[in-house]
């Protein structure tokens, strides 16, 4: 009788309940995509480049549109950066699951399959206007980017005319200029750093940091894969534990801070990590309560970080410094972490970061040692 069921509907996938929970709790994915992390090869996300193409639309304005299998524009233009639910949800993944977890086996094979998403020619990404204030066609040029149209175009306007400099694609236009992005350019040698160097110095930082955001979701996925595949931290503990993931840097910390081992890991946490409420910092350490709140006095009497109440928090100790209050599902946290994440808070309390949570976009274990640094 089973072999009959399967062979109607086909082998099912078990869905680790509990990943399944927290995959919808932290990331508001349905349970479709857990069980794609339980597949050793990955299942079925991911297998296929999308194909984009720029064309105008009704009002003769350029924008992204999804390639038709003929080769023409789709009827929507696409407006986001494409994969970064995906992107996001292998982050979380590869930094807040224990390490060796059976139920994200297929990790590995989506990130190699991500990669090889994002290198595809023919994807791009629409990152709006902008105020270039320059002869587009000597900085981004000579090379022409082909453009077609959705329908004919108004009489009051032409066609327009953009320059392809590899990695950017611009609009030749006297005010704003529409701006795209191909992804595979930041495989090109020197695509990227020039790029940044001509928008930085037109005074373009919103631009520059667009760009940014998407070069830490690419390569962030990568280093995360690649620290995954060789880590020295043991199945079942967390890179989220610096007494596992960095246990040097806890010496030179509790050296420093004259303080316990604990107290050095603890403050390396707060210092870094964009969530460390009470509960994740047990769940990542292994720690009771008792030896929790031991950590916490030493660094508040060593004036390391202070005691507070916070809304939100989900913590009584803070780094001292800024605070930024964010709406959730995102914690309010101590301002000077986000500029490690690549993000920035918004007027309306919101981020906006490579990723759809206020993930690391490098391995936890440089984050931890890049946050330290930046405190000697």
């Amino acid at each position: 009788m089973a072999a009959a069921w399967t062979a109607l509907l086909g082998r099912q996938r078990q869905v680790d309940e509990e990943l399944s929970a927290e995959v919808e709790r932290e990331l508001e994915l349905d349970d479709s995509f857990s069980s794609e992390l339980s597949a050793p090869d990955g299942g079925s996300l991911l297998t296929e480049d999308l194909r984009h193409l720029i064309a105008t639309d009704e009002y003769g304005y350029p924008h992204v549109y999804p390639a038709a299998a003929d080769g023409s524009p789709g009827k929507w233009p696409s407006r986001t950066m494409p994969y970064t639910g995906i992107a996001s949800l292998l982050v979380w993944a590869l930094t807040e699951r224990p390490v060796g977890d059976p139920s994200t086996v297929g990790v590995p094979a989506l990130c190699a399959r991500l990669r090889e998403r994002l290198d595809a020619p023919e994807l791009l990404v629409d990152l709006h206007r902008h105020a270039l204030d320059t002869d587009v066609a000597d900085v981004f040029g000579p090379a022409l980017h082909p453009v077609a149209a959705t329908g004919p175009l108004p009489d009051s306007r032409r066609p327009p005319v953009l320059y392809d400099q590899g990695l950017l694609i611009v609009q030749a236009e006297t005010s704003l200029s529409q701006v795209f992005l191909r992804p595979a350019g930041f495989s090109e040698r020197g695509r990227y750093e020039y790029a940044t160097r001509i928008c930085t110095d037109l005074g373009r930082g919103a631009l520059v940091a667009a760009i940014d955001r998407i070069r830490m979701l690419r390569d962030g996925v990568e280093a995360l894969a690649e620290r995954a595949a060789h880590t020295p931290v043991p199945v079942g503990g967390y890179e989220a534990n610096p007494l596992l993931s960095v246990p040097e840097l806890v010496d030179e910390a509790a050296a420093a801070l004259a303080v316990s081992r604990d107290a050095a890991a603890l403050y390396l946490q707060l210092l870094t990590l964009a969530r460390p409420t009470d509960r994740n910092i047990r769940r990542w350490n292994g720690w009771t309560q008792a030896r929790h709140r031991t950590a916490q006095a030493e660094l508040v009497a060593c004036q390391a970080v202070v005691a507070d109440k916070r809304s939100r928090a989900g913590r009584s100790v803070f780094v001292p410094g800024g605070w930024t209050d964010l709406k959730a599902p995102h914690l309010p946290l101590e301002t000077a972490k986000l500029a490690a994440y690549g993000a920035i808070s918004t007027e309306r309390r919101e981020i906006q970061g490579p990723f759809t949570r206020l993930l690391p976009p490098c391995p936890l274990h440089l984050l931890f040692a890049e946050a330290w640094q930046s405190t000697r």
